[in-house]
């Protein structure tokens, strides 16, 4: 039987020591044709050259390098376009700093695809054994939800709110959709550091939601499901391992800098909320 192509991107910034392990990781996988594309972002120091020299004159692995740091979705977005043009359906968007510790973890999430998923959401775990905490929203009310959540974003860098504290139901309802597994018919979820596009995702959409640098790409990705009529499906898959925030330049882990970005990517994503996949696809997508 022929083996399901996958392909997988991942965005490299000053982090090449995990980016080795996470590729490493990534082309231990089994039973798929996995092409994988290494998108530096600009990085500052020598780490193009050095994940070059390792795994360049690998046939299955393409290094790209950007002129400067894109941010995430763009950064990400040039991977994602050689992949559609390479024609392939299903494509791995992949943080740097993810190790997959078992062999068959691409493999469970195309075997586990069906009509209507546009995201597939594997096992992810932080150092801790925690799993990690997912980006949800109920689908009931979903446009409400997300005006809401920007409204208090703006609030918050204004100082006229404090950060919502999360109610106990709040936190009762966020832990059982860190548990849940299977398809996602009541609620949209999306793990930001790792996460599967389907090909009716990208038959759609072929790039994720450029109008970012940092921060609230899941926001944008649950709205373009949202649209697109689409859901999300979460996968019993082996582990992959979360190290957590490697890459992320060091000014931007502060509480007032974070915030700052955070507000400004709330900003650029309300928008969509008012526009149908058509128009998005219009505004967003790549021009053949």
């Amino acid at each position: 039987m022929e083996m399901r192509k996958i392909g997988v991107v991942v965005l490299n910034y000053n982090n090449f020591e995990d980016t080795l392990i996470c590729i490493e990781s990534i082309l231990a996988q089994m039973s798929v044709d996995v092409k994988l594309v290494v998108v530096d972002n600009g990085s500052t120091n020598n780490s193009f050259e050095i994940i070059k020299k390792a795994f360049g004159e690998k046939e299955n692995v393409i290094v790209l390098k950007n002129k400067t740091n894109l941010g995430y979705a763009k950064g990400n977005n040039v991977g994602i376009k050689y992949l559609i043009q390479a024609e392939y359906k299903y494509i791995f968007v992949a943080n740097s700093d993810i190790k997959f510790e078992s062999a068959d973890i691409l493999y469970k999430l195309v075997n586990d695809d069906e009509n209507r998923v546009g995201i597939l959401v594997p096992i992810i775990k932080n150092n801790d054994g925690s799993i990690e905490r997912r980006v949800a929203y109920r689908k009931k009310w979903f446009t409400l939800r997300m005006i809401r959540s920007f409204i208090r974003s703006q609030l918050e860098l204004l100082g006229m709110i404090i950060p919502e504290q999360e109610s106990n139901k709040d936190i009762r309802i966020k832990e059982n959709y860190k548990e849940k597994i299977g398809l996602q018919k009541e609620c949209y979820i999306v793990s930001g550091s790792g996460f599967m596009l389907t090909e009716r995702f990208t038959h759609i959409y072929n790039q994720l939601f450029p109008g970012t640098f940092l921060y609230g790409e899941e926001w944008a990705t649950m709205i373009y499901l949202h649209k697109a009529r689409l859901l999300s499906k979460v996968v019993d898959t082996g582990i992959i391992l979360h190290r957590g925030a490697a890459s992320t330049p060091s000014n931007l882990k502060e509480y007032k800098p974070k915030m700052i970005l955070k507000a400004q990517s709330a900003r650029k994503i309300f928008k969509l909320n008012f526009m149908n996949s058509k128009l998005i696809r219009k505004k967003y997508n790549f021009k053949n």
